[in-house]
């Protein structure tokens, strides 16, 4: 066999060992994805809980910085629940109003579940409040405040805490201690 001048070609084994060798390099190069893709699950695993509580703490801020004194609906609470009234601006359509809503904030046990309830004032009577669960797979959750009660007609204050279970105070600050277990203890403190 004689070979034409100026065409050159390559031969089987070499194009056998050019295969060889990619496929080495796409495994080894899986492999490393693969264990980066792990290593990102387990680190979004852990922050989950952390990410979620800001949120939450970000949303009962809110509410907080928006609750009115209604004779009503007067601030009540202790370490495991919490409801006050608040005004929120909503949207819809192309409109904008604000609403007076009881909001109640609440760890459920059973669905190891924190939860906010809202319901519109006017209707508090004829519906349902809507659940929002915020945060879940919880173990425990406890909600610690301080703030400032009226004593009579003098207009003097009192301090009370969250163990006294009193209603119709003004709070100056919370605490709010999440257990999500596996040693994940997070606590958050909001000054009002």
């Amino acid at each position: 066999m004689t070979r034409v001048k100026g065409r050159s070609a390559y031969t089987l084994v070499e194009l056998m060992i050019v295969t060889v060798m990619t496929g080495l390099l796409v495994a080894a190069m899986g492999t490393v994805l693969l264990a980066g893709v792990r290593v990102w699950s387990r680190v979004t695993q852990v922050d989950r809980p952390e990410s979620e509580t800001v949120i939450a703490m970000l949303i009962l801020e809110r509410d907080l910085r928006n609750r009115i004194s209604l004779h009503f609906a007067p601030f009540e609470g202790n370490e495991k629940a919490f409801s006050f009234a608040t005004v929120n601006r909503v949207r819809t359509d192309e409109l904008q109003e604000d609403r007076l809503e009881l909001v109640t904030w609440r760890f459920d046990k059973k669905d190891s579940a924190l939860i906010r309830s809202v319901q519109r004032v006017p209707s508090i009577a004829e519906e349902e409040p809507e659940d929002e669960i915020l945060l879940f797979d919880l173990e425990s959750a406890e909600f610690r405040y301080v703030g400032h009660q009226r004593v009579g007609s003098t207009g003097l204050s009192e301090t009370v805490t969250s163990e006294a279970g009193v209603e119709s105070i003004d709070i100056e600050r919370l605490r709010l201690e999440l257990d999500f277990g596996e040693g994940v203890l997070i606590e958050r403190e909001l000054d009002l």
